[in-house]
């Protein structure tokens, strides 16, 4: 028996024809032939010329999940196999998959529109954000087991708050064995990473790059200060590039036991940790007349809906003036913001009229850093480049 057939019409035919991974259903002029959430069907304009090949689904806006532009002639397992080795075999080129950790699919960037799959090790972690994914779920760990081994365990963390607004419920479980903590090694800095107690996935795989480039920069007898630390990534990389003394901040109560765990791990000695909200610490830090040489700021997004964006640009604003506040000459500030909806010219806006306020001169080293090479994306889903990262001076 054939695929389905989906007929789109106007502006949802040229999203398709122009390799769009997403289908709204008001695109959609028919459908012919009954499908099933989860089902593979075949996508085509009204004159009858072939578009693609997908994922049919039935709740929220989208219709189909677009896999392929080109006929295909395999069932749904095949379809993810294909895909799978394809996203394995980029990971493998840019030599991600030698570290042992990292994104193996990247959604819409690796054609598998509402899935998001993590490798820390023998773990894997799944999260989805799609009723055809969680159709798919067993077609997914298959074909996992299939190019990573039968001795990984595997960890659906679908919890996001876009499953709740199409009705689709959270869950978190384990599909396939039990292992939910390992060590990862980044560099010369090792992490424990907890997949269940966890931020995101465990770890936040996207600012990989920007870790390793801070060590560059450090110095013997160094300050460094850590905000929005959670299990103390760039903290750890300075500390074991040389700094002096780190000084993390951090509320999270269970990821403050991780963060201790990795200054133990890593062997690291002169370090303090302010178990405080960022909006308490600094004004504290700021009080006592404190300077430090080095300051990080790797804040959750403070936008993460456009009904956000006022309110989140004034936190952006008052995070990096409370910063402006702690810097001497030649302090290193690394910035960033992972909220999409917060523009590149916005941020770095953001950042010359918070510092110019404080009157504080800067300048930047390099330009807009974005996120880690795994996280790969296409034009047609701009979500996926959401990461704003900048190093700095203070001239």
């Amino acid at each position: 028996m054939g695929k389905a057939e989906i007929t789109v019409f106007g502006e949802g035919a040229e999203k398709v024809r122009n390799c769009a991974t997403i289908l709204y259903s008001k695109w959609v002029r028919k459908v012919k032939g009954k499908p099933k959430p989860g089902d593979l069907v075949e996508i085509y304009d009204e004159e009858g010329v072939f578009l693609g090949c997908g994922l049919y689904e039935t709740v929220g806006p989208i219709a189909v999940r677009v896999m392929f532009n080109k006929p295909f002639y395999g069932n749904r397992y095949d379809a993810f196999h294909k895909l799978f080795d394809k996203a394995l075999k980029r990971r493998k080129a840019i030599k991600y998959f030698d570290t042992g950790f990292y994104r193996l699919i990247n959604s819409d960037g690796d054609h598998i529109s509402g899935l998001i799959v993590d490798v820390y090790n023998d773990i894997v972690v799944i999260q989805s954000s799609s009723q055809a994914i969680d159709l798919a779920l067993n077609d997914i760990v298959n074909v996992i087991t299939e190019i990573l081994g039968k001795h990984i365990s595997i960890y659906e963390k679908s919890d996001q708050k876009s499953r709740s607004n199409i009705g689709l419920v959270f869950r978190r479980r384990f599909i396939r064995g039990s292992k939910s903590e390992t060590i990862i090694h980044e560099g010369n800095s090792s992490f424990i990473v907890n997949i269940v107690h966890g931020q995101k996935t465990g770890f936040f795989l996207d600012q990989r790059e920007n870790r390793l480039e801070l060590e560059k920069f450090i110095e013997p007898n160094i300050r460094v200060l850590d905000l929005f630390s959670y299990t103390g990534g760039f903290g750890i990389h300075a500390a074991n590039a040389g700094a002096k003394e780190v000084v993390f901040v951090e509320e999270d109560n269970k990821a403050i036991e991780v963060l201790k765990r990795n200054v133990e791990l890593n062997g690291v000695r002169n370090f303090k940790v302010h178990a405080d909200n960022v909006w308490n610490a600094l004004p504290k830090l700021i009080g006592k007349g404190e300077k430090f040489d080095v300051i990080i700021a790797d804040p959750p997004a403070f936008i993460p809906s456009k009904e956000h964006y006022r309110r989140g640009v004034k936190a952006y604003f008052k995070l990096f003036s409370y910063i402006a506040k702690l810097v001497k000459e030649y302090t290193l500030v690394f910035l960033s913001s992972c909220s999409y909806f917060l523009h590149v010219e916005d941020f770095l806006r953001l950042i010359d009229e918070a510092f110019k306020n404080q009157g504080v001169n800067y300048v930047f080293l390099g330009s807009v850093r974005g996120q880690a090479k795994d996280h790969v994306f296409n034009v047609m889903a701009s979500y996926l480049n959401y990461l704003k990262s900048i190093f700095l001076t203070i001239a």
